[in-house]
């Protein structure tokens, strides 16, 4: 089912809320309202800048699918597998439409030993690292450098400074996602990342609103 014109430009959060209002159809009314307004915290209008155009990719944590979703109605990726613990949201990814010709399947996996072993071109992670528990972090980074992939990972997270920001993302989750979320540098992430062997560019800021985000571009090294 073809519900806009393709490839879509998706240069502000208003144009990335339009796109996904439209392929969420079947949301339920909260569901909705938080996808719609979603793109207003998270840069998602800057993010898929960072995404080359590719065949494939693993959205891990994809939630419920908002990334993968417009990677495909931007034209970037062609397929992909998203990966995320909650059965809710799988669910609600699974109810996506995407563009004709567009393939992404979403899955179940409680934990990075039941993501897909097969190649990507490349990785996106948004916005998981906060929720995983402090002493699993740098493990997490490691699951992700493991994947089998060609290309990049586009990695963006929340920032720790300003702390009024930082406790911002940390009410807002709580409301949300009944989570109290563990934030960590992303001079320490860089480091992770470096220290598995990757080319690293960034941290860069994309702050929105009162919330930090910071954006980790790693690549492999030739």
């Amino acid at each position: 089912m073809k519900i806009m014109d393709f490839p879509i430009k998706a240069g502000t959060p208003r144009d990335v809320s339009r796109i996904l209002v439209g392929a969420y159809p079947s949301a339920g009314p909260l569901s909705r309202f938080l996808i719609r307004w979603r793109p207003y915290i998270c840069p998602f209008h800057e993010l898929i800048q960072s995404v080359p155009v590719c065949d494939s990719v693993l959205d891990v944590g994809c939630g419920v699918g908002l990334m993968s979703v417009l990677l495909a109605y931007t034209g970037k990726v062609a397929r992909g597998v998203g990966v995320d613990p909650s059965p809710g949201a799988i669910e609600t990814a699974r109810a996506a439409v995407l563009p004709e010709g567009r393939d992404i399947v979403f899955r179940r996996a409680p934990g990075p030993d039941q993501w897909p072993d097969e190649r990507f071109d490349s990785i996106v992670c948004i916005d998981v690292l906060h929720h995983v528990p402090p002493s699993e972090q740098r493990a997490f980074i490691k699951k992700l450098a493991q994947v089998d992939f060609t290309g990049r990972i586009v990695f963006k997270d929340v920032s720790p400074k300003p702390f009024w920001m930082a406790w911002a993302s940390r009410l807002h989750d709580l409301f949300i996602s009944r989570q109290w979320i563990h934030i960590r540098s992303e001079e320490e992430v860089r480091r992770w990342f470096e220290e598995e062997g990757f080319s690293v560019t960034g941290p860069t800021r994309h702050d929105t609103l009162w919330y930090s985000h910071y954006l980790i571009v790693a690549e492999k090294r030739i």
